[in-house]
C-alpha cells in the first residue's frame, strides 16, 4: 500500500511539472519525495483502520482496545485535517477570484483558516477586485515587505495608501510593485527612480 500510493503521489508531481508552463517548474521534482512520502503515510494509516475495522467487526481484534483507539485517532486526525483543508480551498477561492464581490472578499478576509491562513491574506493582496479599504487594512496590520509589495501592484490600491509605501523604506520586497502600477503619480515614480543599489539585494530591474 505505502509503495503504490508513494508512486502515485510521485505520478502527480511528475505530471504537474511536465504540463505546467513556467519556466522554473522543474524545481518540483525536488517534492517528489515528499509528496511520495506523505502520500504513502496516509495510505499506510487507511489500510491500518481499514484492517482494523475489518478485524473489530469479525471478532478477531489482535491487540484489542488500544488498536481500535489508535485507529479512531487516525481517523478523527484525518477528518480534521480534511476539514481544515476544504476551509482553506474554499477561501482561496474566494480571495483569488477576480469576479467576486467585494463584500465576499472582505467576509472571506475575517474567515479563520487554520492552514496556511497567509496564502489567503495574499491572494486578497493580490485580487484586483479587493476593495481599496481591504487592501488598506492589510498593510495597516503590520504586512511584512512582500504583502506590502503585492498591494502596492494591485490597480484597486488607493492612492494615498500607494503614496504611504512609496514614502517609506525603498527595498526591493516593499516597492517593487508599485514600480508597476500604472496608477501612481509622476512624484511616487521620482522617488522611485531615486532608489539605489544598496537598497536592493538584486538587480534594479
Amino acid at each position: 500500500v505505502a509503495a503504490a500510493a508513494f508512486m502515485a503521489g510521485a505520478a502527480w508531481v511528475i505530471h504537474a511539472v511536465f504540463t505546467a508552463t513556467n519556466s522554473t517548474a522543474a524545481i518540483g521534482l525536488l517534492f517528489v519525495p515528499v509528496y511520495g512520502g506523505v502520500a504513502a503515510a496516509l495510505a499506510c494509516a487507511a489500510a491500518y483502520v481499514f484492517f482494523t475495522v475489518a478485524d473489530w467487526r469479525a471478532g478477531c481484534l489482535s491487540g484489542g482496545w488500544p488498536r481500535l483507539l489508535l485507529a479512531a485517532a487516525i481517523v478523527v486526525a484525518g477528518t480534521g485535517w480534511g476539514g481544515a483543508y476544504w476551509l482553506y480551498r474554499d477561501a482561496m477561492g474566494i480571495a483569488s477570484d477576480p469576479a467576486a464581490s467585494p463584500q465576499a472578499l472582505i467576509e472571506v478576509s475575517k474567515r479563520r483558516v487554520p492552514l496556511w491562513s497567509e496564502d489567503v491574506v495574499e491572494a486578497l493582496a493580490k485580487n484586483p477586485a479587493t476593495p481599496p479599504n481591504l487592501l488598506t487594512a492589510i498593510v495597516k496590520a503590520g504586512a511584512g515587505h512582500y504583502l506590502v509589495s503585492l498591494v502596492g501592484a494591485n490597480p484597486n490600491a488607493p492612492l494615498s495608501l500607494l503614496e504611504d509605501i512609496a514614502a517609506g523604506p525603498l527595498g526591493y520586497e516593499r516597492v517593487a510593485g508599485l514600480a508597476g502600477n500604472p496608477r501612481i503619480t509622476p512624484a511616487i515614480a521620482e522617488r522611485l527612480g531615486g532608489v539605489k543599489r544598496a537598497d536592493f539585494r538584486s538587480d534594479i530591474e
